[in-house]
């Protein structure tokens, strides 16, 4: 692609247009088509995660329908109840209360002994027991357990924000220059989009998918694309008008999926180092816009190689 595109623009500004055009609308197409096939493969597990949900906020009378859909099911016999008494929710409020007073603490270990490697050692000890206080990683991780909990697995996401840490200057339009800092996001498995749904492991994928609604608003602010709303079911990540609804009775309790109008799913397509992209590839699509292509931002593997920014949390 880049060869043709290469030569094409020693042709002329036209053919050049025409080109770009055409690779930008045959990289969204497939970037929407391989996510459209990623929820078809995974549509069984967030039906389970559904279910879960309305099991732990005490709605214990739905079911997975055979349409594939969480319904809700009537009395059998008039004088069946339907009163609840809620077993699971005590049980994960116990088991989180339990991991959250259980904190992982990173350690650094010296390469040798002597006293350069020792004093590095102490050095990065500080920075991530400072990272960890700005951060409030403990708060983010009883955040991420709460979704393991219930759908046996959360990811968490590391980013550098250019517009995080101390102010280092003005630019040329008098707004302030930040140093940038890390930042750690959590994501919730729905957002996750792997592969292979039978991949165990972040590093057994080739790529992976995070995908999440934003407002249309944000979107603008961010990668500077206007971008079409929709009204999405941030839970399942579709156009609502095109599903028909949630899927759900009326007797069903909606607080597990929130419709949310004037957003757009943002699809962040992240691609391991190959042989065609040494430094591996990330592609970002909104709508029918892409919104960036590059290399894998980070080197945060081994020898000096780029890979995945996620970490993912599984429960046992």
């Amino acid at each position: 692609m880049k060869e043709k595109l290469q030569t094409l623009k020693s042709n002329g500004h036209i053919f050049d247009t025409l080109y770009e055009n055409k690779f930008i609308e045959d990289i969204v197409r497939e970037v929407k088509a391989d996510f459209k096939a990623r929820q078809l493969e995974r549509k069984p597990y967030e039906n389970q995660w559904q279910l879960n949900m309305n099991f732990l906020l005490g709605n214990q009378y739905c079911t997975i329908s055979g349409s594939g859909n969480i319904e809700d099911y009537d009395k059998q016999y008039f004088w069946q109840e339907r009163e609840v008494y809620n077993h699971i929710a005590p049980l994960i409020e116990v088991r989180i209360s339990k991991l959250s007073k259980i904190r992982p603490s990173m350690a650094v270990v010296p390469a040798s002994s002597s006293a350069s490697d020792i004093s590095t050692a102490k050095v990065s000890k500080n920075i991530i027991n400072s990272v960890n206080h700005k951060l409030n990683v403990s708060e983010k991780i009883s955040k991420a357990t709460v979704w393991s909990e219930i759908c046996g697995t959360s990811f968490y996401k590391i980013n550098w924000e250019s517009e995080f840490g101390d102010s280092v200057g003005l630019d040329e339009f008098g707004n302030k220059i930040k140093q940038g800092d890390v930042n750690l996001i959590i994501c919730p498995p729905y957002e996750i989009f792997p592969e292979s749904s039978n991949a165990s492991t972040i590093d057994e994928c080739r790529s992976i998918i995070h995908a999440k609604a934003y407002h249309t608003d944000t979107i603008k602010s961010l990668w500077s694309v206007d971008v079409a709303g929709e009204d999405i079911d941030v839970f399942s990540l579709d156009n609502i008008s095109t599903i028909g609804g949630l899927g759900y009775t009326a007797s069903v309790p909606k607080i597990i999926s929130k419709s949310k109008s004037d957003h757009a799913v943002v699809i962040e397509k992240y691609e391991a180092p190959s042989t065609l992209h040494p430094n591996g590839r990330v592609i970002i699509v909104a709508g029918d816009k892409l919104l960036h292509i590059g290399d894998l931002p980070y080197i945060n593997r081994v020898d000096e190689k780029r890979g995945f920014p996620f970490v993912k949390q599984t429960i046992i």
